[in-house]
């Protein structure tokens, strides 16, 4: 994280781990500097968010599925947004 060292700034990214028992695990990390002491020092946080990723998946595969059976179904159908006075969204032709 360049950023941190040049002016203190904070940074994240997202790296693979590998943990003591072989499993991976996927971490968001967060970088900032701040001082202890009277000495500069870096700050990291570290997120497992291999939960979170595999639930993003099983979402996406869902709405795949959902876009798949709602293009090819006979029957007409329409998403509609309820909060906004229910405009049409969607409809399959």
């Amino acid at each position: 994280c360049a950023p941190v060292l040049e002016g203190g700034r904070s940074c994240s990214f997202v790296r693979r781990f590998i943990r003591p028992d072989g499993r991976e695990a996927i971490h968001d990390v967060a970088v900032g500097m701040m001082e202890f002491d009277g000495a500069p020092c870096f700050v990291t946080i570290h997120q497992d968010i291999a939960e979170r990723q595999e639930q993003e998946a099983r979402l996406r595969a869902s709405e795949a599925r959902f876009g798949q059976l709602f293009a090819a179904s006979p029957v007409g159908m329409s998403v509609e947004e309820i909060s906004d006075g229910h405009p049409i969204v969607e409809v399959n032709a």
